[in-house]
């Protein structure tokens, strides 16, 4: 998983650098290996990339896709987990949220979102529910 964001500097200085990524080894295309891997998102400045800091881990249950980084310390990352519901269905979209910079985390079952836009200025995040253009702002 390649997802990296990075918080740009309008003034000369530190640039701030968040990545999510998988802790394990890579999948192995085996039969037995479900993909599944401990996720963490990880901190860092470009004045000094020797001092990288594990901000949160997450455990093989979601499928962590992506990370959205936005204003004021803003922080999401979009997962799946699996419905087990007793009639399966859908995977289920997370979103999992921080608004102080990865300090403290929340999170919302999204339902079954297709496709979706963050707004890194504004902190709005959009995506389609079934046929509707939903509408968040953090």
């Amino acid at each position: 998983m390649n997802s990296q964001a990075s918080r740009s500097a309008l003034l000369a200085g530190p640039v701030q650098h968040e990545r999510l990524s998988r802790l394990d080894k890579p999948q192995n295309g085996a039969s037995r290996d479900n993909g599944r891997r401990v996720g963490a998102i990880s901190t860092w400045t470009n004045d000094h990339p020797e001092s990288v800091r594990q901000l949160r881990t997450f455990d093989e249950t979601p499928r962590l896709d992506s990370l959205s980084v936005g204003r004021n310390g803003l922080l999401l990352v979009y997962a799946t987990e699996p419905n087990s519901g007793s009639r399966g269905g859908a995977p289920i979209d997370l979103t999992f949220t921080s608004t102080d910079a990865g300090k403290s985390w929340d999170h919302t079952a999204d339902k079954v979102a297709q496709g979706g836009y963050f707004d890194a200025q504004t902190n709005t995040l959009y995506w389609l529910h079934p046929y509707t253009l939903k509408k968040r702002t953090f």
